[in-house]
């Protein structure tokens, strides 16, 4: 119930000053909604007073000092994908929904939520954007992959069983105290994210690339070359059998009539999920026999994935 709840509100600027009254400036996303609200912009005496609180309140609690607000009537608006034509702005007294493009009679408005992916918008508000696709399927554009680091590491350990445990350990810390990211996003746009590419290739450095590394505080570039591309390969491959049907299956239970609104929006996400993935590990195939390790030998791995089927699962 709690979460239905904050899926209905909206997060608002507290209000910092009467000088800005007669101002108006261009809305910020909120954080509840990703419905937009009317920035307001304090003194620089008020700022300076302001933000010494603000670090006070986020030292005791982690929030910001934004409020997090009950709006009647603002979340009737349907959401969908890029289909965005109004934003809710906010003054001192009143809330206002204003279109941002022209609007035909009877054309239907278009709040946004920012564009999520499906797994976001089944898991913040409850629903998913089916649209159609440059592929010519259907789907939400927006949809992404999420690989944590932890996978990345034990295909890179499988697949080099010479490196220790000192060693994975030394470069983990190193890589996050540089800032590298330890989840990794693809998309459809079938990219090769540069953070994934860049770590593979740092645990795969010598002992002394790894030093040189280190002395100029610079991972590794990202390359996608012969020995990093069969290690991406083996995470999309086990990254796929973590889910308990098959595209396929999907797409034959998505047929059923008496399917929830819950299973058919859980199994919207996974197959959107999925089809990146599979596409990912297709691309990964024709870069590695250009780069011309299918010439080497028949590999498994060069084989399209299987994804075991569970048909007693509770997804």
């Amino acid at each position: 119930m709690g979460s239905r709840i904050l899926s209905r509100s909206f997060g608002v600027e507290k209000w910092q000053s009467d000088a800005d009254d007669d101002h108006d400036h261009e809305g910020n996303t909120s954080i509840g909604s990703s419905m937009d609200v009317d920035e307001q912009h304090p003194t620089n005496s008020d700022a300076q007073d302001d933000n010494e609180d603000d670090d006070r309140e986020d030292d005791d609690d982690g929030h910001d000092s934004s409020d997090t607000a009950m709006v009647p009537m603002a979340d009737m608006l349907n959401a969908r994908y890029g289909s965005e034509n109004a934003k809710l702005f906010h003054e001192k007294d009143e809330l206002k929904m204003i279109a941002t493009k022209p609007i035909k009679s009877g054309e239907q408005i278009w709040n946004t939520y920012g564009d999520l992916p499906n797994s976001e918008l089944l898991r913040r508000y409850g629903h998913v954007d089916i649209l159609p696709l440059p592929n010519g399927e259907k789907g939400n554009p927006g949809d992404v992959v999420e690989i944590r680091a932890d996978a990345v590491v034990n295909a890179i350990s499988e697949a080099h069983s010479n490196l220790t445990t000192e060693s994975f350990t030394e470069r983990i810390d190193w890589w996050l105290e540089e800032g590298g990211d330890d989840t990794f996003e693809f998309d459809l746009e079938l990219e090769y994210p540069e953070a994934v590419l860049s770590i593979v290739r740092l645990f795969l450095l010598s002992g002394p690339e790894f030093e040189k590394a280190q002395a100029k505080g610079k991972p590794p570039k990202p390359k996608a070359d012969a020995e990093v591309l069969p290690i991406l390969q083996q995470v999309i491959r086990e990254r796929l059998k973590e889910y308990p049907t098959s595209i396929e299956e999907d797409v034959a239970l998505l047929q059923a009539e008496n399917l929830s609104v819950n299973l058919r929006h859980s199994t919207v996400v996974r197959q959107g999920e999925k089809k990146i993935l599979t596409a990912i590990y297709a691309k990964l195939n024709a870069d590695l026999r250009q780069h011309g390790s299918g010439n080497q030998n028949k590999r498994k791995s060069d084989r399209q994935p299987e994804v075991k089927s569970h048909k007693k699962s509770k997804r």
